[in-house]
């Protein structure tokens, strides 16, 4: 015999008014409670635990009819139940558990409560909650109730021995029912052990179904259960009895004696060289190594939060294989809490974005894929070059409108995508060729390159020195790691919090700031004339404010002013330096020198550029004879050189002497 055959509603309410009343502190928090109030109750409690176990629903209808009851006392001439019509009940327990440590030895049909994201969700359905089932021989009635997995038990007629335990029928006139969703929950990135989240299918009743979407982070409340099924191996789902939002889990802050030193040592100087050295301390860093640490210290922190603009920065990095592009992004995870790393040779656009994918019923449900699970984080994408250009093309949306959509097999959702992208990519054929535009180089177009804020290029260069250097600090690690460890400035542990506070901060921007920005966008403009590939937009001066932005946060300042938009500036003239580009000349960076040990088709590339103007024309005759200069061709080689090309086609006669590349015309 069941706890509901035992005690009615109305025993289990005067019941739950008894215990309340009993209890001073729960009764001072009644008399304060406003009439879309939520009251927390910990289904632990030794007088709860049953009525929860036996049917939660049941158990909070009655909960908070026995607290309307109380509440009638105490105001006597209000019509207490439209009153408080809003007043919502929420469970939990006494301590939070991680997803990935519940078994069945010890929490099988228990209360838990716990963090996870919303990752798929079924269509809404009914189940019975209460109904009459009638025997079809004799007529007789029952009253029945939906069992503790929501199932209506089968009933056999017992009034008559001439009904031989006839099985009873539902009387479909008699039926109540509540709404039921399928869910399927995952635990937290930053929860996960050994960076493998699981997952749990959940089943979620009435009043909640309709308030969880794909994408969204909870605290939750409920009971595992195991629904039994063929050859003794249980379907497992938890029934979620109370659900409050949680954007995520507490992020780790520094300490108030850390807070105190960094902001006094935030004012002297070499300070940002103290962050840098201590970003990725493994990784040997010459000048543009360090641009690029700050760069991305500066993606970790972000831009301003604005519900116009988007605060998330993007940057790529791009070079041959072997320059710590990989070891950069994953210390990038290791230092950020909401973060997944990923390699875009095994991530597809359904990974990335949103997938539709077949439940055990086979019913197809839309699931959220890495962006949106860390939205309000990092996604850091290595291989960027590797995923298909289908797959690169889903992911516009979301860094630059910052939601992902999906209208597929008649599931139409769109899910919020607050997420910054680091990528990192290697040249096609995996050297890179300075003779051919970035686009060319990545197979990527415009269209995705204008939507990072910086983009990075590291050739592998020969440099005995820089070698060398280079080899000592890789060895160093090897012999002496401890000490290397302890002699930076912020470990792992401590640069995650610091990341941290200094996201959370809000400075003002100075006026100032306009006029200086307004000029470096027209550099930036002039420079990407003529550059293949090298887009300049709108996005790039919005870029350039979240990095100033940033920067102030990065060095714990209240305001942002032109000394940040100066490091900006050197920042942005790193990186296109790397591309190629002079930011304060605004033109391309020729190369200079063409060496007899050029190929004779790099020799004449090089000398093509050398001799192009500002309209994209060139002089034969001066061509041939920087040809002939290069000492890779004579007279007779360098007008051939050029004859060919125009029977090629690949250059145009426009008149005069002057030619022009055919792909800049078509």
């Amino acid at each position: 015999m069941t706890e509901e055959t035992i005690y009615t509603d109305s025993a289990i309410r005067d019941r739950l008014v008894a215990v309340i009343q009993s209890r001073s502190e729960t009764v001072k928090t009644l008399e304060r409670l406003k009439p879309n109030s939520t009251i927390t109750v910990n289904v632990n409690d030794a007088d709860f635990i049953d009525y929860y176990l036996s049917d939660s629903v049941r158990f909070r209808t009655e909960y908070k009819k026995a607290v309307l009851h109380i509440l009638q006392e105490f105001y006597p001439n209000l019509i207490i139940e439209n009153t408080f019509r809003g007043l919502n009940i929420d469970f939990t327990t006494n301590e939070s558990i991680l997803l990935h440590d519940i078994n069945p030895v010890d929490h099988e049909n228990s209360p838990i409560s716990f963090n996870c994201d919303i990752i798929a969700g079924d269509s809404w359905k009914t189940y019975i909650k209460t109904c009459k089932v009638t025997c079809p021989k004799c007529d007789s009635n029952y009253d029945q109730k939906a069992d503790f997995d929501k199932s209506l038990p089968t009933v056999y007629c017992s009034y008559s021995s001439q009904c031989k335990k006839a099985k009873c029928e539902v009387d479909k006139a008699t039926i109540v029912t509540g709404y039921v969703q399928t869910l399927v929950i995952q635990e937290p990135i930053e929860e996960a052990k050994f960076n493998n989240s699981v997952s749990f299918e959940a089943k979620i009743y009435d009043d909640h179904v309709g308030s969880a979407f794909p994408g969204q982070k909870k605290q939750v409340t409920g009971i595992f259960h195991s629904r039994l099924g063929k050859d003794n191996e249980n379907e497992i789902f938890i029934e979620i009895t109370s659900m409050l939002d949680k954007e995520s889990t507490e992020p780790l802050l520094p300490t108030k004696e850390e807070l105190v030193l960094y902001k006094s040592d935030a004012i002297k100087g070499g300070y940002t060289d103290k962050l840098i050295a201590s970003f990725a301390p493994t990784i040997y860093s010459n000048q543009l190594y360090k641009d690029m640490k700050l760069a991305m210290m500066l993606q970790l922190v972000g831009g301003k939060k604005s519900t116009k603009k988007r605060a998330d920065i993007n940057q790529i990095l791009v070079g041959d294989p072997s320059m710590a592009k990989s070891v950069m992004l994953q210390y990038a995870k290791s230092v950020t809490q909401l973060s997944l790393y990923t390699s875009g040779k095994g991530s597809t656009s359904a990974g990335l974005t949103i997938g539709i994918v077949t439940l055990d019923s086979g019913r197809k449900v839309a699931m959220a894929g890495v962006l949106p699970i860390c939205s309000g984080g990092f996604a850091m994408i290595d291989e960027f070059d590797k995923m298909t250009s289908n797959d690169r093309s889903a992911i516009h949306e979301a860094m630059e409108q910052q939601t992902t959509s999906i209208a597929k097999a008649g599931i139409i959702m769109s899910l919020p995508t607050k997420t910054s992208i680091l990528a990192a990519a290697n040249p096609i054929g995996g050297k890179y060729d300075p003779d051919s535009s970035l686009s060319d180089n990545l197979q990527l177009t415009a269209t995705i390159l204008s939507r990072f804020d910086l983009i990075w290029l590291i050739v592998d260069k020969v440099d005995e020195n820089y070698d060398d250097l280079k080899a000592n600090h890789i060895l160093n690690d090897f012999f002496d790691e401890e000490t290397n460890q302890q002699a930076v400035y912020l470990n792992v542990k401590q640069m995650t919090a610091y990341l941290n506070y200094a996201r959370r901060l809000e400075p003002t921007i100075s006026s100032d700031l306009k006029v200086k920005a307004k000029e470096l966008y027209h550099k930036l403009r002039k420079a990407s004339k003529g550059n293949n590939g090298l887009a300049v937009g709108t996005r790039q001066l919005e870029g350039i404010m979240r990095l100033a932005y940033a920067h102030a946060k990065l060095m714990l300042r209240t305001e942002v002013t032109v000394a940040d938009l100066e490091i900006v500036t050197d920042l942005l003239k790193s990186s296109y330096k790397t591309l190629n580009v002079d930011l304060d000349k605004g033109e391309n960076i020729q190369n200079q020198l063409v060496t007899i040990g050029d190929s004779k088709l790099t020799a004449i590339h090089k000398t093509m550029r050398l001799c192009t103007n500002d309209d994209g024309l060139f002089k034969g005759r001066d061509f041939k004879e920087k040809l002939v200069e290069s000492g890779v061709f004579d007279k007779q080689g360098a007008t051939k050189a050029l004859n060919d090309l125009s029977k090629e086609n690949e250059i145009i006669d426009k008149g005069n002497g002057n030619w022009k590349k055919s792909k800049e015309v078509l």
